[in-house]
């Protein structure tokens, strides 16, 4: 199975080097479907060729090296050509090649329009992935596999998505087929182990993709998830863990009682997640707090109510400010995202959105220029506009096109340099973070993160 290089950010959600200052976050998908697999007795290994750093010859090296009979495939829209690139090589080898993750929730025909991709799995894939390998092995249809992606003469055929309805039916991710020891907290160089609480988000922001299984929340048991973050801490030394759901805080007696099993075993571990600011309230931060929570991230998007609208955030400046005031208050570190040229902005309300960044007092603020992904809100607000082409992600699919997106604010790109320039290079906030730096490698982590800022830099133009 491989997570494949990075060739680009298309989208150009990071600046230029900036994301090279940031930690590496474990490919969770993967090992879901690698435990399951290997429960119904198949051999695995995982290729992460991100975390590894691997070029287009290291991965065809690696490919020659171990043989696979199959190939299983990661693919987001933004990364698209790494996966198709991974594809290729594999099958010039001789394996079966399957392709799976977001991306083919949107875009399944155009993916395995290629004559090197054999199959696809669109929506959850631990059991269907076996489904696939039991058929493939044993012969027989698939139509009856629900999440196949198959060709049944010259029709690319798309089966209903694949869904687990019982997350506590699922094997513990097989955390040891990755370098674990590339996956650390960017600012103390600590392992870092990732887990999840929550299948689904309810929300609808404009900007953000869900896919129709994004509405079926499933939560597992509060035990076995503790049960795993035990494993990880007995069996890795993993004490940094970060939890990848929508938002933890989306039911808050669930997230009690994993933190309150979290105490009762005494298990010294920190940890961060994403979260809502609608979502947190006094008494829920104070046990978070107590369980190990170190970090929080916020979408908090814009420094204006009206954009707020406009995203469909459904959340105002007040509450925002109530969520970082209480974080600072009971000491959780918190991450702001805020997203710099959305659709209907102007210069006034940026100005506000950076402004706003440094009020409220985060720890660490992100910002990214707005970015229409593919059946989301603002995509379809952007092609009424006449901002961008209709059929731009698809054709970008079917390696018809290579231009990036155009910004949707003029000077965008430049604004968002600008708000990590006034948040980052304030004296008082240089100083208060050098006092944090308890290591060589910690030391050297910030040095990375100020050298990208003064690089930072976009490609897209308005």
């Amino acid at each position: 199975m491989i997570r494949p290089r990075i060739i680009e950010y298309i989208s150009s959600q990071s600046a230029e080097s900036f994301e090279k200052a940031i930690g590496l976050v474990l490919p969770l998908g993967l090992v879901y479907l690698a435990a399951s697999l290997e429960q119904k007795k198949h051999a695995v290994s995982i290729l992460d060729c991100e975390a590894l750093g691997l070029s287009k010859d290291e991965i065809r090296d690696e490919i020659i090296k171990r043989q696979p009979q199959v190939v299983g495939i990661s693919a987001v829209t933004t990364n698209i050509r790494g996966a198709l690139e991974a594809a290729k090589i594999a099958k010039e080898y001789g394996a079966i090649t399957i392709i799976g993750g977001p991306h083919m929730m949107i875009f399944p025909r155009e993916t395995l329009s290629y004559d090197f991709i054999d199959y696809g799995i669109v929506g959850e894939g631990e059991y269907a992935l076996n489904e696939l390998l039991f058929t493939l092995e044993k012969g027989g249809n698939f139509r009856n596999i629900r999440g196949a992606i198959y060709r049944d003469n010259n029709e690319i055929v798309v089966n209903e998505p694949a869904i687990v309805k019982d997350l506590d039916q699922l094997p513990i991710p097989a955390y040891h087929l990755l370098p674990l020891e590339r996956y650390e907290m960017p600012n103390t160089g600590k392992k870092l182990a990732s887990l999840i609480t929550i299948r689904g988000c309810p929300f609808k922001c404009g900007f953000c993709y869900r896919s129709p299984l994004s509405f079926f929340i499933r939560k597992r048991n509060p035990i076995k998830v503790v049960d795993e973050i035990e494993y990880l801490y007995r069996t890795y030394g993993i004490r940094d863990i970060n939890f990848v759901n929508e938002s933890i805080t989306l039911d808050k007696q669930h997230l009690v009682s994993i933190c309150q099993e979290i105490i009762r075993r005494d298990l010294k571990i920190e940890w961060q997640s994403p979260a809502r600011v609608d979502q947190v309230d006094e008494s829920l931060l104070k046990i978070m707090k107590e369980s190990g929570c170190r970090t929080l991230r916020f979408g908090v998007e814009s420094g204006n109510d009206e954009i707020l609208r406009i995203i469909n955030k459904k959340t105002t400046l007040l509450k925002i400010e109530k969520a970082f005031f209480l974080c600072n208050k009971i000491g959780i570190d918190t991450v702001a995202y805020f997203i710099i040229g959305y659709l209907g902005e102007t210069e006034a309300t940026i100005k506000q959105t950076i402004a706003f960044s440094k009020k409220i007092r985060p720890t660490y603020a992100a910002f990214f220029p707005a970015t229409p992904m593919p059946q989301t809100a603002l995509f379809e607000s952007s092609v009424r506009a006449g901002l961008i082409d209709k059929e731009y992600w698809r054709d970008f699919t079917l390696s018809r096109r290579s231009d990036g997106l155009p910004f949707l604010v003029p000077e965008a790109g430049d604004w968002v340099v600008k708000a990590y320039r006034t948040f980052y290079f304030r004296p008082i906030y240089i100083l208060k973070n050098l006092r944090k730096i308890s290591s060589w490698k910690s030391f050297k982590k910030y040095c990375l993160g100020a050298l990208a800022l003064l690089k930072m830099r976009f490609k897209r133009k308005a």
